[in-house]
Order: C-alpha cells, then sequence, then structure tokens
C-alpha cells in the first residue's frame, strides 16, 4: 500500500540564491574578515555543515522532491565567515555562492492604485548553536530589502544585517529556511533594523505546523512575489580552481507567491515487506523527512531555545501558550477570516499575557474599521479588511480588546449641541481634509470660497456623545501608541490614527463645554 504524509501548512520557499559581493560599510565587520567566537569555534561550525551535507547524501531525496525545493548548489565562503553571540545563542553568517538568484516584487495597494516595486534578494548561511544545550542548527537567510534600503546599500545588505547581533538599519523581510528540506523556519519584519513582527515554525521534531502559525506567517509576506532566475550559463575556471565565475541570464523565469505556502503532499514508491524502492523502511523515511532545523535562530526578546511553548510578556512575566485561544468567529468569509484569525496570532506572539479566551468577533456593517455591540461582541467592519499592512489589523483589533478588557462603554446616545469650531487645525490634516473635500465636490481651485466653506463645516463638531467616551478613546490610543509606534504601521493607518486623535480631542472640548 502506498505511503502518504502530509506535512500541515509547510512552506517551501526557494532556498538558493545569488549572493553579491560588493563594498560593505566602513563601521560594520567586514565578511574579509574573519570573526571568531570562544563559545563557538569556527571549525566546529564547520564540521557540523560537513555532517549534515554527509546525511543530506546518504539520505538521496528523490528527483521529485528536488524539483520542487529547486535549492541549486552552493559553496560557502568560510574565510568570510562572521561570529556573534547574544542571549545564549552564538551563530556564524557566512557569506555563499549559488546557482540561483532572486528577485522580490512588494505589490501595495494605496488611495485604489497598486503600484509595483521591485529590489534584489541577498542570502547566505547561518549555523546557529544554542551554548546551553550544544544544539546546533543551520539555515539559508533571505533578506529581502525595502525598496529605499535595497537602493541605499545594494550588495552590501548581507554585511550589514549580523544575525546575533546589530542589523544595520535593516528594513523589510528576512526570512530562515531549512538548508536541505527548505522547510521556512522563521519569518520576521524589520524597520530601521528593529524587528516588529515575527513567528518560529519549527518546533523540535514536530512536523506539524499549526494553522495560525501558518496564517501569520503568510500575512507578513503577504505583499511579496519572489522570481527565480535561471541557471548559470557558464562558469569560469582560474589557476585549476573551478566554480570562481559566474555568467547569469538576465531574465527570471518563475514566480513564486502564494505557492510558499500550499500544503505539501509527499507520496513515495509502494512498499514491500516494510522497505520502500528508495531503500528506507517508512519509519527511516519519516524520520528522512523531518525538517533538518529546530534552534530557533533569532527569538523574540527574553524567549528561550529550551522550551519553545514560553515566551515573554512586555514586562518580563512568562505564561505557557496553551496553542489557539478559545474565540467565537462569526460573518466572515474565508479570506476574512483568514486575517482575523492572523491578528489573534501576532496578539500571541506580542502579548503572552492578554487574554484572548470567551472573545466573541462578527463581522460588522458599513464601512470603518471595528467597534463593539452592546453585548460585548467585537465588530470588524469593511475598512478593517482593505487595511495595508497585517499589523493594522493587529492593532484595531488590540484598541477594540483593550476598551472591552477596560470596560468602556460601548457607544451611546448622541447628543445635539451648538456648533464648535476648532481652534488649531495640525497642517497635516488641513491637507488631508481639505483633499478629501476637493475629490468629493470636484473642486480644483484651491483658493476657492466653496473648498474653505465645505472644510469648515467638515470640521466642525456640531453633535457629541460624552466626555467619558471620548476621554476612553484617547487612553486607547495613547496605549495604542507605545505598542504599536508610528514606525511599525502603515503610513494610511498612522494617518488615520493622528486625525482620530485630534478629532476626539476637539469632540471632548465641545462635550466638556457643553457638560455631557
Amino acid at each position: 500500500m502506498k505511503k502518504k504524509y502530509c506535512y500541515c501548512r509547510a512552506f517551501l520557499l526557494p532556498v538558493f540564491v545569488f549572493w553579491l559581493a560588493g563594498c560593505t560599510d566602513e563601521f560594520l565587520p567586514s565578511p574579509a574578515v574573519q570573526t571568531e567566537l570562544k563559545e563557538f569555534a569556527l571549525e566546529e561550525a564547520q564540521e557540523y555543515f560537513r555532517s549534515e551535507a554527509e546525511k543530506e547524501g546518504a539520505r538521496s531525496r528523490g528527483e521529485s522532491e528536488m524539483k520542487a525545493l529547486s535549492p541549486g548548489d552552493f559553496v560557502p565562503d568560510w574565510d568570510g565567515a562572521v561570529g556573534s553571540s547574544s542571549n545564549g545563542l552564538a551563530c556564524y553568517d557566512v557569506p555563499i555562492e549559488a546557482d540561483y538568484r532572486y528577485k522580490a516584487v512588494y505589490a501595495e495597494e494605496r488611495h485604489g492604485t497598486v503600484s509595483a516595486e521591485q529590489v534584489s534578494v541577498y542570502q547566505k548561511l547561518i549555523i546557529v548553536k544554542d551554548v546551553k544545550s550544544d544544539r546546533m542548527s543551520q539555515y539559508i537567510l533571505t533578506l529581502i530589502p525595502s525598496k529605499a534600503y535595497d537602493a541605499r546599500y545594494g550588495s552590501s545588505v548581507c554585511d550589514r544585517f549580523i544575525t546575533r547581533s546589530d542589523k544595520g538599519g535593516f528594513s523589510g523581510i528576512a526570512v530562515y529556511s531549512c538548508v536541505y528540506s527548505a522547510y521556512t523556519a522563521r519569518v520576521d519584519t524589520y524597520k530601521d533594523g528593529v524587528k516588529r513582527e515575527g513567528v518560529f515554525l519549527l518546533n523540535h521534531t514536530d512536523r506539524d505546523v499549526s494553522d495560525a502559525k501558518a496564517d501569520y506567517a503568510r500575512s507578513l509576506v503577504s505583499s511579496l512575489q519572489i522570481l527565480r532566475g535561471r541557471r548559470p550559463l557558464s562558469r569560469g575556471e582560474y589557476d585549476g580552481d573551478y566554480y570562481v565565475d559566474y555568467t547569469y541570464d538576465d531574465t527570471y523565469d518563475e514566480i513564486y507567491d502564494g505557492g510558499w505556502f500550499d500544503e505539501i503532499v509527499v507520496t513515495p514508491d509502494p512498499v514491500w515487506d516494510g522497505v520502500g524502492a528508495d531503500g528506507l523502511t517508512n519509519d527511516e523515511w519519516m524520520s528522512s523527512t523531518t525538517p533538518d532545523s529546530t534552534v530557533d535562530p533569532s527569538p523574540e526578546d527574553g524567549t528561550s531555545n529550551e522550551t519553545d511553548d514560553v515566551t515573554t510578556s512586555d514586562n518580563g512575566g512568562n505564561q505557557e501558550q496553551s496553542g489557539e485561544p478559545d474565540v467565537q468567529f462569526s460573518g466572515f468569509n474565508a479570506s476574512e477570516l483568514q486575517k482575523v484569525k492572523s491578528a489573534i496570532t501576532s496578539l500571541q506572539q506580542r502579548f503572552p499575557n492578554l487574554n484572548l479566551n470567551g472573545l466573541r468577533i462578527q463581522k460588522g456593517k458599513w464601512n470603518g474599521n471595528g467597534g463593539i455591540s452592546k453585548d460585548g461582541t467585537i465588530l470588524l467592519k469593511n475598512g478593517y479588511f482593505n487595511l495595508p499592512l497585517a499589523l493594522d489589523r493587529t492593532c484595531v483589533l488590540w484598541h477594540e480588546i483593550y476598551h472591552l478588557q477596560n470596560g468602556h462603554n460601548a457607544g451611546g446616545e448622541s447628543h445635539s449641541i451648538p456648533r464648535y469650531d476648532p481652534k488649531v487645525v495640525p497642517e497635516e490634516i488641513e491637507l488631508r481634509i481639505k483633499n478629501e473635500v476637493k475629490d468629493d465636490f470636484n473642486i480644483t481651485d484651491d483658493n476657492s470660497k466653496e473648498l474653505e466653506l465645505y472644510y469648515r463645516d467638515r470640521i466642525a463638531v456640531i453633535s457629541v456623545i460624552s466626555s467619558e467616551y471620548y476621554e476612553n478613546e484617547l487612553e486607547t490610543y495613547e496605549k495604542e501608541k507605545e505598542l504599536f509606534p508610528d514606525g511599525s504601521i502603515s503610513e494610511d493607518y498612522k494617518n488615520n490614527r493622528d486625525y482620530n486623535v485630534w478629532m476626539y480631542e476637539q469632540k471632548l472640548i465641545a462635550a466638556r463645554n457643553n457638560n455631557y
């Protein structure tokens, strides 16, 4: 009988790309200067790499699997290895020369217009050791920089990003893939060298990846497409040394987008007397297809490689994770539900002490992002699902949960009041509102009296709910900005948040003036 094993939400990411050598930042270690660690000798890392390569050669994965992964051949440049260590993890970042190279395309929708920007993709080998347990793992680290970062630093992107040290101000996405299986082990996002979000997908020898983690990782790369370059057309020789010079075709022949996260089903040949055509028993085959790395190379601050299910909250206290929280969802289609669950997972990763059990989350009507019904159900509206970034949606959901768990009023009766005209309007808010008025009423003259009239009407306060209502909103936004700073969210969401804070401040003044 034919055997079949299904990797739950396993991720495939092409792992071998062209490493471009170039000038390095003078303030960072040069890859030409070997940096060694006292607690982790470079020879130990080299021996581990060789032993894993020998094991892989013995396993000899099938041709179809190799085609699916498309790893190509690569050679580490051990002379350029850079060592770093922190929080009990020691690591070597090792440049590589590889058969394939990649580019990435960022697709983003803003104000109804979709733009696409192409960047180069950079890769290197990293070998990491948990100093306390002596466990080691190796990964291909894929760095997908933002357009601005790629334009500024180009081929020195890999040099600047040191796994267990300074990240060189990196902005973009970092993906750690198992060297031979190409399983995606970790996905992180960075802004100005600071990790904003991240998820580790491997748990020792457990082959399963939870739906929540899979959806979370998917959301972090949802705006990306990856293009793979063709095999080198020629290789040069120099003084008898092969594998020196590379000539690449300038075209890219494959695009990987949602396919990274498709469910992978591996079906070996039929078994006779407990041994398959590949010479392995069923147990041996299952073992050979287990993800080949288990040490988390970039755990969130305070987390441990000793116990995968322990994370650390902002206040330093540890709390065991108990899997997916008990949350009731209703009214969402499949795509919407995936986005909501990804936001839930993001909250679990960021705030492990946040109690999410017992939440009721429902698809709301009309426009806007979120709200709370009178019975305490969180409503996520149409605008929520059109937010540019996954972290924007996480931010909105956190906002509503904070209201709910702090006993803030869900709403209230609206009261008409004498017109209140704000005394001071920030320049960026005035410009935003005037542009909206011009679009709504087809006004082209910036100096027209009609534009000024509509603008004044739009910022005027003619009704309020209560002082308490606006105090609660401002308290929540103040806390939100501490946990989700401007640099971590999209420009659109930041602008909306700034506007909401300003408008609630004006309504609070008006409510107090009228004793509400």
